[in-house]
C-alpha cells in the first residue's frame, strides 16, 4: 500500500518536472 503511493507521489514529481521544463522550453528568453 505504502509502495504504491510512493510510486504515484514519483510518478506527479516527474510529471511536475516535465512540465517545469516544458514550460521554460517554450517561453521566449
Amino acid at each position: 500500500m505504502l509502495l504504491e503511493f510512493h510510486k504515484l507521489v514519483g510518478i506527479s514529481q516527474c510529471c511536475l518536472e516535465l512540465r517545469s521544463v516544458h514550460v521554460i522550453l517554450i517561453s521566449p528568453q
